[in-house]
């Protein structure tokens, strides 16, 4: 979260302005929980009552009256992941793999300002590592700084851009280096020195080859790479962890789920809507990637808000 004092209101006090609510997590991903539930709730109104059916021929099998829509040959399950910033998919990985739900089709209300969503970027972090060896701050020769040692290696590792896999759709892969760690002695040379990147992936990348390219790179240097696994623990006790690996996904344009959800916007706005990918990742990492569960997005919000100031 950006720093309180860019905010235009205090992020832990909602405020509306004309059309406009803001808050911590507005864009992602409140309003879209409370569409998906209200979603829902109309939902549930239309299976009461029925709703007509646009096909005339159904009318004049009814007699001449519109027959209602049946609604009981299939669920609508709404879930709201949890921690989802934290290990996408790996809450939606537990429902499906632990507790039996296997839905034919998963619909994301992340941001995507009311268009579609067909794929995502994947995610991996890998963490690099140097050794070096601890001395007092006041006798520097006697250690070797594991930070001076992990220079080049930030170096090699911000190099790598210019070379990573290009996708037709997502385009050039990207890596960052987002965390630095050490020792918690500031007066000691540190022994150690460990950096986190973010590589952002293209479908079809696997985690063994995102790691051999790092260590190809990293380990002339003296360094080591790896994927952590990443700690989950739910507000019920749960421990979900699992390696730090979020694969990237892409419907295919011909999919029955896409057309379907053309056909619904347009039935609803007149209009086709614009379909593009996420370069963000979310809950699809799983459900698509990794499950290959036909995924789409739709959601209200807006993508240049998530994770900034004026959300």
């Amino acid at each position: 979260m950006a720093d309180e004092r860019a905010w235009p209101h205090s992020p832990l006090e909602p405020v509306v302005e004309g059309d406009v609510m803001y808050g911590l997590g507005a864009s992602d991903c409140k309003s879209g929980v409370a569409a998906i539930v209200y979603g829902a709730a109309i939902f549930r109104q239309l299976v009461r009552v029925g709703s007509p059916r646009p096909d005339t021929r159904d009318a004049e099998d009814a007699g001449g009256e519109t027959a209602p829509l049946r609604f009981d040959d299939f669920s609508l399950v709404i879930t709201g992941a949890t921690l989802e910033e934290d290990a996408e998919g790996f809450a939606l990985r537990s429902l499906v793999e632990c507790d039996g739900l296997r839905p034919e089709v998963v619909l994301l209300a992340e941001a995507t300002d009311l268009t579609l969503r067909r794929g995502q970027r994947g995610r991996c972090e890998i963490r690099v590592r140097t050794e070096g060896r601890a001395a007092h701050a006041s006798q520097p020769h006697l250690g070797e700084s594991a930070i001076l040692r992990m220079l080049p290696v930030i170096s090699a590792l911000e190099a790598m851009n210019a070379s990573l896999p290009v996708d037709p759709i997502f385009g050039r892969g990207t890596q960052v280096i987002s965390l630095i760690e050490g020792p918690h002695t500031p007066n000691s040379v540190p022994a150690w020195c460990e950096v986190a990147v973010d590589r952002r992936l293209a479908p079809g990348e696997m985690p063994e080859q995102v790691l051999a390219g790092i260590r190809a790179v990293v380990e002339s240097l003296g360094a080591t790479a790896r994927i952590p696994d990443q700690p989950v623990l739910t507000h019920i006790g749960l421990h979900l962890d699992d390696p730090s690996f979020y694969p990237g996904w892409l419907l295919p344009e011909d999919d029955p789920l896409l057309a379907a959800g053309e056909a619904t916007c347009e039935a609803l706005w007149g209009q086709v809507p614009c379909v593009d990918v996420w370069r963000f990742s979310t809950d699809g990492t799983y459900s698509a990637g990794a499950a290959g569960i036909p995924t789409l997005g739709f959601g209200p919000e807006e993508e240049q808000y998530v994770h900034a100031a004026d959300d």
